[in-house]
């Protein structure tokens, strides 16, 4: 498992993850809801998402992302439950280049 340490952005403020998981297996990042409810981020719509368990309905907010130093930019993000980990998904993993295959 493979960590970095992520800024999250919004409208009211950033939340600091010192060693926040890449989830390489994930298509979107994920926020813990009480997170992004404290830096101003809302839901602005769900999406259906499948999953290794099956098809759940998780509501998405746009952030900004920052890893290890890199402006990645904003992103739709699903917001997980209060309290959780955030988790890079793979389209901020590859926009950062953070996963590099040894030649």
């Amino acid at each position: 498992m493979f960590r970095r340490h992520v800024v999250a952005v919004g409208p009211d403020g950033e939340v600091d993850y010192p060693s926040a998981i890449l989830d390489t297996g994930a298509t979107h990042s994920i926020i813990p809801a009480d997170d992004a409810e404290r830096i101003g981020l809302f839901a602005l719509g769900e999406e259906d998402i499948l999953t290794a368990s099956g098809r759940v309905v998780m509501a998405y907010t746009m952030v900004g992302i920052w890893v290890d130093g890199c402006n990645s930019g904003t992103y739709k993000v699903l917001l997980g439950p209060p309290g959780d980990e955030f988790s890079v998904g793979f389209d901020v993993i590859s926009a950062c280049q953070l996963l590099k295959l040894e030649e």
